[in-house]
């Protein structure tokens, strides 16, 4: 080897430390391509964003997440802070699992989408789409969707009354006059005109703008119910999970009067109250406006 191909070889290894998404791509696909896996990688300032495609069925989340933890335990931790990591089967317009990788550290948590998804389809083909086995989810349960409700609390909606995740300026909300104090006004989606409505203060929470700067970005879930589409503002979207459905207690002695109306149901096992679409929507069809 040369002096020349020494000093490159060198600098190729000090950025792929440094998390160079190029090269990461590069040895992903090298090793997955062969598995029908394709690999796409980019950075945000000290965030690695990875999406693994399967071709023909979801990438295997265990193997994936033990493939990357070995490459986040080589990485320089001062350049690359955390690897968020996302597998889907290819035409798939969600990930089908999301998680986190801290560079330094062996565990991986559960992956949020605020900040990295600026604009998420979801569609209710994801709800029998698990590795390719078009019958799992009726076997395993249901997904939802996690959200932020309150300044501490969680709260789940079911994938299939969400449309979309949006992640929106407050500044491109339009305010409207004698509305509902819950609207926060509307949005230009696609052409149309969503109202959005703020979800903490529909529920009787702190409003959002008390407790998150909505001059900056915030979440926005689509929910489409007969036809009709609305958009509830949230501080964070969370996650993507799967629940038995027949285990929801009902909410019935659980929740205050004013929560009661909106609620399917309380999970256990998931330790989040479930919030009713078709409630929310028909509460702003009826009071919002």
């Amino acid at each position: 080897m040369t002096q020349s191909q020494s000093i490159r070889q060198r600098d190729t290894i000090t950025l792929a430390k440094q998390g160079e998404p190029e090269l990461l791509e590069t040895f992903l696909n090298y090793k997955l391509k062969p598995k029908g896996i394709s690999a796409r990688v980019r950075k945000k300032q000290r965030h690695l964003l990875v999406l693994l495609e399967g071709i023909e069925v979801c990438p295997n989340e265990e193997q994936m997440m033990k493939l990357l933890r070995q490459i986040a335990s080589k990485l320089d931790p001062k350049k690359v802070e955390k690897i968020r990591v996302c597998g889907q089967q290819k035409g798939d317009d969600i990930p089908n699992w999301l998680q986190i990788i801290e560079t330094g550290e062996s565990t991986a948590a559960q992956g949020d989408l605020k900040g990295w998804l600026d604009s998420v389809k979801i569609t209710p083909s994801l709800l029998s789409q698990t590795e390719g086995d078009p019958n799992s989810d009726a076997q395993t349960g249901q997904r939802f969707l996690r959200f932020h409700l309150g300044a501490e609390d969680t709260a789940l909606l079911a994938v299939n009354a969400v449309k979309e995740v949006l992640s929106v300026s407050g500044e491109k909300i339009l305010p409207v006059p004698d509305v509902a104090s819950s609207v926060l006004g509307l949005h230009n989606w696609r052409g149309e005109m969503l109202w959005v409505v703020d979800l903490n203060d529909l529920l009787g929470f702190s409003a959002l703008w008390e407790i998150e700067n909505i001059a900056a970005n915030i979440n926005v879930i689509v929910l489409q119910v007969e036809q009709q589409e609305i958009g509830i503002a949230v501080r964070q979207v969370e996650t993507i999970e799967q629940h038995d459905w027949q285990k929801l207690q009902p909410p019935e002695g659980l929740f205050p009067p004013h929560i009661l109306s909106y609620a399917q149901g309380y999970l256990t096992e998931a330790s989040s109250i479930i919030l009713d679409a078709t409630a929310l929507v028909k509460a702003f069809n009826q009071n919002g406006r």
